[in-house]
């Protein structure tokens, strides 16, 4: 799965990918969500702000881990 680019002020990049949320923020650091159900990565994709959207119904609902800058959804 690829990243893909966002519109945000707070977010840079978002990717899905078996039920794990990759989010890029716009100071380079990586966060990755797990069991995150498709319709909310795709929610959030439609959301007219997706800094809002992930306050609201991402951070600190989904287990999370802070991630290598390396890193990524293969």
């Amino acid at each position: 799965m690829d990243w893909v680019p966002v519109q945000s002020s707070v977010l840079a990049a978002v990717a899905y990918a078996r039920a794990q949320l990759w989010i890029e923020f716009r100071t380079g650091e990586i966060y990755r969500y797990r069991d995150v159900p498709v319709s909310i990565y795709h929610q959030l994709l439609a959301a007219d702000s997706k800094g809002r959207f992930f306050n609201a119904r991402v951070r600190d609902l989904f287990p999370n881990e802070h991630m290598p800058r390396s890193s990524g959804p293969s």
